[in-house]
């Protein structure tokens, strides 16, 4: 194919050349999509190249995964004022998929800054915030800041929004302990799922383990770990742990009032008991309901793997390694929070 586009302006004829490039990039034509490349290079590459040449480059080289040349474009095209908000934002993508998270956060800001009606670039930042690891006053605030940046994002977004809002409520929970943050997650996965989010099993998963947390931030005195799907945190230790053998308490609980904060475990109890009377805390059979829902969801999830599983102990010996680690991690809190000894 050989495309020419002769007494055009440089403008025109990078508009051609884009366009076409589009047609190619729909109909797999490489060979197409490669020349229409390559005259875009060179008019993106003379002196007097304007700025929509320059971006429309870089989008077609993002398109032939030539991330390089794509970067380079898109960087030039940020000193102008017509397409800036694009090519931040573009910059922000190439580098939240190298793996540059903090450079992938800075291109966020400052794509929303110069334009705060481009919300779509809150997508990108949460997720670089949801990945980065720093101390946790650090993500404290980082996943604030993508939590109020999601709230401005518009509504064809929603579905993926909203997924990323309980992300985001889940991480604040994992480090503030602040039951609101895990009620909001739940809340948001909900509404993720109402909005045929595209990867509703993931969804469904999340949802269960936030409900679960949920329970927990009702119950809370003999929960030991926060655990979030591919999210890493530093462990979070129970609430609870016995003032004799300084183990964490897991099932009942039995607290002495007039030696203020003291808690014993019901072997340590049995073993030397205490001077003075104490208040035993069993586990809620209130909460039973509401954990009964959490396996459901997760189940349900998980049956996308494992269709003939009719519970969660089926999905644990899926031959999918995905489904039976899933099944395994939500069984083993389960346990932790409801085991009596």
């Amino acid at each position: 194919m050989a495309w020419s586009f002769p007494k055009c302006s440089n403008l025109i004829k990078g508009n051609g050349a884009f366009f076409l490039a589009r047609k190619a990039f729909d109909s797999n034509d490489q060979a197409g999509l490669n020349e229409m490349r390559e005259m875009l290079s060179a008019l993106a590459n003379l002196p007097n190249a304007g700025p929509v040449v320059i971006y429309d480059c870089g989008v077609v080289n993002f398109w032939m995964n030539r991330y390089n040349d794509a970067e380079i474009m898109f960087d030039r095209a940020t000193a102008f004022d017509e397409v800036k908000s694009g090519a931040l934002y573009m910059l922000s993508i190439l580098r939240l998929n190298g793996g540059d998270l903090v450079g992938a956060l800075a291109s966020c800001k400052a794509c929303i800054e110069f334009d705060p009606t481009f919300s779509k670039a809150a997508l990108i930042e949460s997720k670089a915030a949801l990945q980065l690891e720093v101390d946790p006053e650090q993500k404290l605030n980082l996943l604030k800041h993508a939590i109020g940046s999601l709230n401005n994002v518009s509504e064809p977004y929603f579905g993926e929004t909203a997924f990323l809002l309980g992300r985001c409520y889940s991480g604040l929970f994992a480090l503030s302990r602040h039951p609101g943050m895990c009620r909001a997650a739940v809340e948001y996965f909900r509404k993720c799922l109402q909005q045929n989010y595209r990867d509703s099993v993931l969804a469904r998963i999340y949802l269960g383990f936030a409900l679960l947390d949920v329970a927990v931030g009702r119950f809370a005195y003999h929960f030991a770990l926060f655990w979030v799907l591919f999210f890493p945190l530093p462990p979070l230790h129970s609430l609870f742990s016995c003032d004799v053998c300084s183990d964490r308490i897991a099932g009942v609980r039995f607290h002495c009032s007039k030696c203020g904060d003291y808690d014993m475990c019901l072997k340590c109890k049995e073993a030397h008991g205490h001077e003075h009377p104490l208040q035993q805390f069993d586990f809620d059979a209130n909460v039973a309901p509401l954990l009964e829902e959490c396996e459901q969801v997760v189940l349900i999830g998980l049956q996308e793997f494992e269709p003939d599983a009719k519970s969660l102990e089926d999905c644990s010996k899926s031959a999918h390694a995905g489904c039976a680690n899933q099944a395994k991690a939500f069984l083993a809190r389960l346990e932790l929070f409801t085991r009596k000894s």
